[in-house]
C-alpha cells in the first residue's frame, strides 16, 4: 500500500502544492498564510475568520495541524444557502470548520494506515487509497501535503459535513442516549466510517423504558461494555434498505421478513397493524433518514438479543 500511495500523491498533486511542499523551512509561512496565497481557499479563510479561528491558523506557533481545505469551487457547489445557513449558525460553523482539522502534521501514509482519525471536532474522518484515488468521507484530495510552518495543508474537492454519517445523524436528531451508548461501546468510528448500514435506532424514551425495566440507571448501563456492544449491534442490519425496500421484503415474505444483524442474531420485521414492527413489540415510528454510509430507521423500543 505504501507505494501505491507514494505514487498516487505524486499523481494529484498540483504544481502549486509541489512548489509548497518543496519550499525550504525557513520560507514557509502559516497554513493562513499559505492558503491565502494559493488563492483557491477565499471561501474557507472568509468562513475562518466568521468562527473566530483565523488566528489560530495563522500563528506560527499554534498546532501542528493537518487541514482539509474545500476549494472555492467545493463551497460553491454546495446547495443553494447552505453555505449561509452554516454561517448563520455560530456552532454549525465551528463545529463544520474543525471538522476538517486533525492534530498533528499527518502523512498521507498515517492517514491511511489509520483508517478513521479524529478531528478537532470530535468525530473521525475516513481515509482510503483505491487505485488512483486518495480519498477522505469518499471525496477525492486533489492537492497536498502542503506544508506550512503550523501544519500540513490537503486540498479537498468538497465540504466535509460531521452530520452525513449515521453516528453524525443520530447527535444531529437528538438521539442522546443512544449516541452515549456507541460511545461507550467504541462504536463511533464503524458508524461514521463503517457501512453502508441499516439502523433502528431507538429514542432517548425507548432507552428510559428499558432501563425502567432492567431497574437500571444509565450509568450502569453504559458501563456494561459487553452487553451494550451486544444490544447495539443487534440494532445493526449490512447494506442500505431504505423503507421501500424493507416494504417490498415484506411483500414478497407475506408480511413477514427476518434481517441478520451485526450481532449475529436475525430480528424478525412484520406488517401489522399500525405499521411495520421488529420482533414483535417494536414499532418503527419514522423512517429514511439518511447518510452517507446507510440509513437510518427510529423505533420505539429497543430491541433486545435473546428476547
Amino acid at each position: 500500500m505504501t507505494k501505491r500511495l507514494y505514487a498516487l500523491i505524486a499523481s494529484i498533486a498540483l504544481v502549486v502544492a509541489l512548489a509548497a511542499c518543496g519550499a525550504p523551512a525557513g520560507e514557509r509561512q502559516s497554513i493562513a498564510s499559505t492558503a491565502a496565497e494559493l488563492g483557491d481557499f477565499d471561501t474557507l479563510l472568509f468562513a475562518l475568520g466568521e468562527a473566530g479561528l483565523d488566528g489560530l491558523f495563522a500563528d506560527d506557533e499554534a498546532g501542528p495541524f493537518t487541514v482539509f481545505a474545500p476549494t472555492d469551487d467545493a463551497f460553491a457547489a454546495l446547495p443553494d444557502g447552505v453555505l449561509a445557513d452554516i454561517v448563520d449558525d455560530a456552532d454549525l460553523l465551528a463545529s463544520v470548520l474543525t471538522y476538517h482539522v486533525i492534530a498533528g502534521a499527518q502523512t498521507p501514509v498515517a492517514l491511511v494506515n489509520g483508517g478513521a482519525v479524529a478531528t478537532l471536532q470530535g468525530l473521525p474522518l475516513c481515509f482510503a487509497v483505491d487505485g488512483s484515488s486518495f480519498s477522505v468521507n469518499g471525496d477525492t484530495v486533489a492537492a497536498g501535503p502542503i506544508q506550512a510552518t503550523n501544519g500540513t495543508i490537503y486540498a479537498v474537492s468538497a465540504v466535509l459535513d460531521p452530520r452525513d454519517s449515521i453516528a453524525g445523524q443520530a447527535i444531529e436528531n437528538g438521539f442522546d442516549t443512544l449516541v452515549a451508548a456507541v460511545v461507550a461501546a467504541d462504536l463511533v468510528d464503524a458508524l461514521v466510517c463503517g457501512g453502508p448500514f441499516t439502523v433502528f435506532a431507538p429514542t432517548d424514551d425507548a432507552f428510559a423504558d428499558l432501563l425502567a425495566e432492567l431497574g437500571l440507571t444509565a450509568g450502569e448501563l453504559l458501563a456494561n461494555t459487553e452487553l451494550l456492544t451486544q444490544v447495539l449491534l443487534y440494532h445493526v442490519v449490512a447494506g442500505e434498505l431504505d423503507e421501500a425496500a424493507v416494504a417490498a421484503a415484506l411483500e414478497a415474505g407475506n408480511g413477514t421478513v427476518t434481517l441478520e444483524t451485526l450481532q449475529g442474531s436475525s430480528i424478525t420485521v412484520t406488517l401489522g397493524e399500525g405499521g411495520i414492527f421488529i420482533d414483535g413489540d417494536s414499532r418503527v415510528v419514522g423512517t429514511d433518514v439518511f447518510a452517507r454510509n446507510g440509513v437510518v430507521h427510529v423505533i420505539d423500543a429497543v430491541l433486545v438479543p435473546g428476547e
